[in-house]
């Protein structure tokens, strides 16, 4: 399982690869399952365009991209649940659009549950849809 939040949590102190190593001794990732991980991250920040960024110190990142490392540290994993929390908020548009192709393509076998206030999200990510209303859960139908 993965959990995105709105605000993506990296330290600012450290570079991006830290921020990386960070989060892989946090998840215990064997050694065996190293390699793979290694392997998507980089894949990703290609796609992503943050290979360039990655021995820079956080601080100098925009929103934007501490939001792109800490998806991308959280995707490398290949989770089967993600769970997004008001996903690409901090993210420019063409990001946004990115960030949803990417999570269709690369994950179109794992759940994926999401909550925003961004309608478009809902078609572009989404095949169910639940509203909460009232501590109440009711399924939507988007036409």
């Amino acid at each position: 399982m993965a959990y995105i939040p709105d605000k993506p949590l990296v330290y600012d102190a450290l570079t991006g690869f830290e921020n990386k190593e960070l989060i892989l001794s946090l998840w215990r990732i064997k050694k065996e399952k190293r390699a793979a991980y290694e392997e998507k991250f980089q894949e990703l920040c290609e796609q992503f365009d943050l290979t360039h960024a990655l021995q820079k110190p956080v601080k100098h990142y925009s929103l934007g991209m501490k939001y792109k490392l800490f998806l991308i540290s959280m995707l490398a994993r290949s989770p089967e649940l993600i769970i997004l929390d008001e996903p690409f908020t901090s993210l420019d548009e063409a990001s946004q659009k990115q960030s949803i192709m990417m999570l269709k393509e690369a994950f179109k076998e794992q759940c994926i549950l999401f909550t925003s206030h961004q309608r478009y999200i809902y078609a572009e990510l989404g095949s169910r849809f639940f509203l909460l209303e009232n501590r109440q859960l009711k399924e939507m139908n988007l036409i």
